[in-house]
């Protein structure tokens, strides 16, 4: 058990950045009426 906390400690879990999907060189067009791609940034209860 105590070999498997040595290796998670030499190994630090590394996060990803994030980055907005709107900005840069590949960035797709914002248009209101583009219900698909909206979609996945809102939250609906």
């Amino acid at each position: 058990m105590a070999e498997i906390q040595e290796i998670a400690a030499r190994r630090p879990f590394h996060r990803r950045r994030k980055t907005c999907p709107f900005s840069g060189d590949q960035a797709p067009k914002i248009d209101y009426k583009d219900v698909r791609t909206l979609g996945r940034y809102i939250l609906l209860k």
